[in-house]
């Protein structure tokens, strides 16, 4: 994370000993090399597989109601599928 600039790295939570791997909320926008970049992922329950995936509802809108030019990547993540 130490490339990205302290305004950023306020964004986001590490989650390793080592400062290599970060979480960033759902509905976060982060400015990276001139890019808004969203963020918005769901995570798949282990008792219930992809039917019990959690969205968190007040991110999702955040991001529904962001102006169209003021995203330009959007990063998601699909759990696996067997």
């Amino acid at each position: 994370m130490h490339l990205l600039s302290q305004g950023v790295q306020s964004k986001t939570i590490p989650v390793d000993p080592f400062d290599l791997f970060h979480y960033i909320p759902d509905g976060t926008i982060l400015q990276y090399a001139g890019m808004n970049l969203a963020f918005f992922g769901g995570v798949e329950h282990p008792g219930r597989g992809k039917e019990g995936t959690e969205h968190d509802s007040a991110a999702f809108t955040t991001l529904l109601a962001t102006p169209h030019n003021e995203i330009d990547i959007l990063i998601t993540h699909e759990p696996l599928t067997a």
